[in-house]
């Protein structure tokens, strides 16, 4: 409140004084050491847009708050925008890339090390009213800021304290929780609305009417089977070669080493392609190629769209068995096995029917493109209850679940969406993607080493029942993501969410740390880069360290939180509970 008060003071003055030139919105850049800012600090109309690009060899972190943190920051030879609609406070800490910064190093840098640009953000003069008349929005004339090299709360450069009028009305001042200025009545200034999966005729066809049926023999008989649109190679390999429905079924109902692909022979048909699994049960060890991902289903880049139906009534079981090397970094070019893997394809799985994953070694579901799940029950794990080897289910653009009952224990990331920075430099169309629709249905999921659920962009959060767990089993010490629920932008739970039970306590061992913020792997349970909204659902949080935690701003309109256990209950930069 202090605080504010004197940002209040601050364009008072001002006001009374005459008015506040603002700074010139095309400043030149300003090189400094470890980076460039666009705009100096200072009194800005209306807005702020500011850039930061961080030069070579740097990583530049940033807040707008007091605390900096791995999430908040830019790397080497990249560019951030800041677009400020309210006086804010931008701090800034360059380090080279050699430095290596945990969590626990940057959360005991102080402010005074980090160079800071404050961004006072004043309205348009009206026309309305006396020139008495002031408010704490309002741009006199005649009165010249001086910003502040480091971003110092800009003094009047003219006019005198005796211009003062006796008469000013008395301004009781919104309140405007810490320098984000965000508060739960003006969500709208920042907070970005959670993006909507739509779905369509072909999401929800599990029609086999005019297809073909293929059968899988049970081995390889070591002759090929060449039909019109497919061919079952010597070694038990189905390739679908054209669109069209197709029901695939296994003799006597097992398929051992066999394998699925479509890749169109003709690269220029813009028609999709139906499986329809009526009961197939495939083990293979033989899915791996040295320069990409494969799957026991594999759907090549060449397909426009593809939709898997399970029906109801049956059960599907793909064994992976195929053998890559481990790696949890998803920026390391690492190739991994998997149950399906779809290659820049949309994929939609439907049906009412069961599908068992078991990957020893890799994915569960890939898909680097949008993946839609409707009504179907997906169980994915490794061997004998065991985690798969690296993560379940993950669709690089947008996921989205309807009705769906998913069951995941992965060493890796549960359910996650990949889209990165990276993805976005290369192509800025991007920007949108990265999104998660959670509509109906129930969910379990355990992670052994990742998160539990991971959102790039937005996550809507409407689950009949969620259930995640996430660990840190292989004991390391490490700074690293081992969240419940979180994502880089929003996460957004509607008044209609059931039950959501996360426990992330074994991410915390009191032999490492003390139970503080300073432990670099205890984590979140419910965590978000920007805003969380919570219009209604009832929340069991367990958390290793915070039970929720957004970076700026919170918003509790409705439901029923319980915080069992945790070293923060609730954390953000302003939080509103109505």
């Amino acid at each position: 409140m202090q605080k504010a008060k004197k940002g209040i003071a601050g364009v008072l003055v001002c006001a009374l004084v005459g008015s506040c030139l603002t700074v010139n919105q095309a400043e030149a850049e300003v090189a400094l050491k470890g980076y460039t800012i666009s705009k100096k600090a200072g009194t800005y109309t209306d807005k702020a847009t500011v850039k930061v690009k961080a030069k070579k060899r740097y990583i530049v972190y940033y807040t707008t708050g007091t605390k900096l943190s791995k999430s908040k920051r830019i790397k080497a030879k990249k560019t951030k925008s800041f677009t400020f609609k309210k006086t804010s406070t931008l701090r800034i800490y360059a380090v080279k890339q050699s430095k290596k910064m945990t969590a626990k190093k940057l959360k005991k840098v102080k402010t005074k090390q980090m160079v800071k640009y404050r961004y006072q953000i004043v309205k348009k003069q009206t026309t309305t009213g006396t020139k008495e008349d002031v408010s704490p929005t309002s741009t006199p004339k005649g009165t010249e800021v001086t910003p502040s090299p480091t971003g110092g709360t800009p003094s009047p450069t003219n006019g005198n304290e005796s211009d003062k009028k006796t008469d000013q009305p008395t301004i009781t001042p919104l309140m405007t929780l810490g320098d984000s200025q965000y508060t739960g009545d003006d969500s709208a200034a920042g907070y970005v609305e959670p993006t909507r999966i739509s779905y369509d005729e072909e999401d929800a066809s599990i029609s086999a009417e005019g297809a073909t049926v293929i059968n899988m023999p049970t081995v390889a008989t070591g002759t090929k089977v060449t039909e019109a649109n497919y061919e079952i190679s010597k070694k038990n390999k189905l390739t679908i070669t054209a669109p069209g429905t197709y029901v695939i079924q296994s003799e006597e109902g097992q398929t051992i080493n066999g394998l699925i692909e479509v890749e169109y022979a003709d690269e220029t048909t813009t028609e999709s392609v139906h499986l329809i699994l009526n009961g197939i049960s495939l083990t293979s060890s033989n899915n791996t190629e040295p320069t990409s991902d494969t799957g026991l289903i594999t759907v090549k880049s060449n397909v426009p769209r593809a939709v898997i139906t399970v029906p109801d009534h049956t059960t599907s079981t793909l064994t992976d068995t195929g053998a890559t090397g481990i790696d949890k970094d998803d920026n390391v070019s690492t190739t991994y096995t998997g149950g399906i893997v779809c290659k820049k394809t949309p994929l939609t799985i439907n049906g009412a029917g069961t599908m068992n994953i078991i990957s020893t070694n890799g994915n569960g579901i890939k898909c680097t493109n949008d993946m839609k799940i409707v009504d179907t029950t997906i169980n994915v794990s490794g061997p004998d209850g065991a985690a798969a080897g690296h993560n379940g289910i993950t669709a690089k653009w947008n996921l989205g679940t309807k009705n769906a009952n998913l069951s995941i224990h992965a060493d890796g990331d549960g359910l996650k969406t990949t889209l990165d920075e990276r993805d976005i430099a290369e192509d800025s169309t991007l920007a949108g993607q990265g999104n998660m629709d959670i509509d109906g249905g129930d969910y379990e999921v355990i992670s052994e080493n990742g998160d539990g659920v991971s959102v790039y962009r937005t996550l809507y959060l409407n689950p009949t029942t969620l259930n995640v767990t996430t660990k840190n089993a292989a004991g390391s010490t490490a700074e690293s993501s081992y969240k419940g629920i979180k994502a880089g932008a929003t996460i957004y739970a509607p008044e209609t969410a059931g039950t959501i039970t996360v426990d992330t306590t074994a991410t915390y061992n009191s032999s490492r740390a003390g139970r503080d913020s300073n432990d670099p792997v205890a984590d979140d349970t419910i965590h978000s880069d920007k805003y969380i909204k919570i219009d209604g659902g009832i929340y069991e949080l367990s958390s290793g360290d915070d039970g929720i935690h957004s970076d700026t701003g919170l918003v509790i309109n409705g439901g029923d939180v319980k915080v069992i256990e945790s070293y923060e209950g609730i954390e953000s930069g302003d939080i509103s509970i109505n």
